[in-house]
């Protein structure tokens, strides 16, 4: 089976001007699709092919399309071989071989985390906030020695907090803060070039998450940004990230994604499906999508 690499994975942007610029003016010094479910997909026999028919590797046909940078999910102990530590290991260093950047975005659990779900790994679950701390900071500390990611991400979509239930924003500020602040203290004592990222799903109570966050010691704030569930105003994300660089952070697109077609390719239903979960200046097409892009 050959797969045609799709047009848009999640691309990352920087913003770092008012005025909008020509898209070929637009300098980013991140570029990257996430590719967490690549081994996974040539596992089952998977082939890549570029825009012009040539099969080949998935790395390759990346970077000559102009990506820079591989984001990659990590689990801690998963139910099977995805995202765990052996799997994104591995190809950390197939993308450094490549000359690539890796962007890790560290999950803090077994499985997805998200605003919604923010498990607490199995194997910490008893554990006390000291304990916690610690699991955290070693945890934190061994993914940077060992896959030298040029960003690392502490969790992913901690609008919430993560680590639940010990670490929930709203039950308790103290441990939220002491929690992310030992994966940070983790980056900095190895003493790497990495950047630390936070990352926020969508722009609404932006503001106070980082009026919260302002002593942490982080270099980059991630925004996942979804019109369908996120908000349709491209005016409120301008805003949001303009308040991101207001705190002294680099702000970037850390997550999305627009659909070229609502047409169905397999037995499963789409995700984005209608006309009003997308922007009405962007239509469902190629083209549409390359201009949201």
């Amino acid at each position: 089976m050959i797969r045609r690499l799709l047009p848009l994975l999640a691309l990352v942007l920087i913003a770092c001007a008012k005025e909008e610029p020509e898209p070929e003016a637009v300098q980013l010094p991140y570029r990257g699709v996430d590719a967490s479910l690549v081994p996974t997909i040539e596992g089952s026999g998977v082939r890549y092919r570029s825009f012009e028919g040539v099969e080949g590797d998935f790395l390759d046909i990346v970077s000559d399309n102009g990506i820079n940078t591989i984001r990659l999910r990590l689990w801690y102990d998963p139910a099977d071989s995805r995202s765990s530590w052996d799997e994104v290991k591995n190809f950390c260093d197939q993308i450094h071989a490549k000359g690539l950047k890796v962007w890790i975005t560290v999950h803090y659990s077994d499985t997805w985390a998200d605003p919604g779900h923010q498990e607490t790994p199995a194997d910490w679950s008893n554990l006390t906030l000291d304990e916690l701390r610690d699991s955290v900071y070693e945890y934190t500390g061994r993914i940077v020695r060992e896959m030298e990611p040029e960003i690392i991400q502490i969790g992913n979509e901690i609008n919430n907090g993560f680590l639940h239930p010990t670490d929930h924003r709203w039950n308790s500020k103290a441990a939220f803060y002491d929690l992310i602040d030992a994966g940070i203290q983790a980056v900095r004592d190895a003493e790497t070039d990495s950047k630390v990222m936070l990352h926020f799903a969508g722009y609404r109570e932006l503001e106070s998450f980082l009026a919260e966050c302002d002593t942490l010691d982080y270099d980059m704030l991630g925004l996942s940004y979804y019109p369908a569930w996120h908000g349709k105003s491209l005016d409120s994300l301008r805003t949001a990230i303009g308040s991101i660089s207001a705190y002294g952070k680099i702000g970037v697109i850390a997550e999305f994604a627009y659909p070229f077609t609502f047409d169905w390719a397999d037995w499963t239903n789409n995700i984005i499906g209608s006309e009003d979960q997308i922007l009405p200046a962007y239509a469902a097409e190629p083209s549409g999508q390359a201009k949201y892009v």
